[in-house]
């Protein structure tokens, strides 16, 4: 059922009237970047992942890994990483015993960011270090609520996990043509409103998601730059999904 604007506004009001009532719950760090990454079984790939976020330009960042039940290798590799960096980066690690999904995974990732952006990452693919410092660049300069940006494909059957590709278009004016999802860079705003991720449309959530972005009208933006390397392999989710694979 579609709401009124006039039931719209009231509970706007009343919203705004008592968010005092749950103390910090709805403070933002102004200049902190949430990097939310969901984890099933990709412990060959969480190194050079994160890595590639600790590691990036922008400083202000904390890492939020939840891992969705995983039965390979990835808790021992994840303890290792924050072993490693702990000192260098903020991470906060969720080992979830029982699956819940991709959706959820993402979710509970965004519930516990601190940011006032959010930027996404599959634990599969790499971040250029410049990545977050030009997305917040972008979305500062022209006021906008989203960014995303063109990205390379990884992969595992070329030597080394080459780039194997040049820039790829993938996000119109609009953001909804061939999405790259793990590309996106957001404000809090688009998750209070959207409410983000909809398990209800398991393989196309993303789509789902970016749809109701654009239908809400919030600002959303691209870079013509290959920030993002998308690795393409045998196990990637969306070759599980769908039968077609970028």
């Amino acid at each position: 059922m579609e709401m009124n604007s006039g039931m719209e506004k009231t509970l706007d009001r009343i919203s705004s009237e008592k968010r005092h009532l749950e103390g910090g719950a709805h403070k933002r760090d102004p200049d902190l970047v949430s990097v939310c990454i969901p984890n099933h079984n990709k412990a060959k790939y969480l190194e050079p992942c994160i890595k590639s976020i600790a590691n990036q330009t922008h400083n202000n960042i904390e890492i939020i890994i939840i891992d969705d039940g995983s039965t390979d290798s990835s808790i021992r590799v994840l303890d290792g990483i924050l072993e490693k960096l702990s000192d260098s980066v903020t991470i906060l690690l969720v080992k979830l015993d029982t699956r819940i999904g991709c959706a959820w995974a993402q979710n509970m990732a965004y519930f516990l960011a601190k940011g006032e952006y959010m930027a996404n990452m599959d634990s599969d693919d790499v971040a250029d270090p410049r990545r977050i410092e030009i997305l917040i660049k972008e979305m500062q300069d022209k006021d906008l609520d989203m960014v995303g940006s063109n990205y390379n494909i990884i992969d595992d059957k070329v030597p080394h996990g080459t780039i194997i590709t040049g820039a790829v278009p993938k996000i119109s004016s609009a953001v909804l043509d061939s999405l790259c999802f793990g590309t996106l860079l957001f404000k809090h705003s688009v998750l209070e409103v959207t409410a983000g991720l909809n398990k209800r449309y398991i393989g196309s959530e993303d789509f789902d998601f970016m749809t109701r972005v654009h239908d809400f009208g919030f600002n959303c933006g691209y870079v013509d730059r290959n920030l993002y390397n998308y690795r393409r392999h045998k196990g990637q989710r969306s070759k599980l999904f769908h039968s077609f694979s970028v």
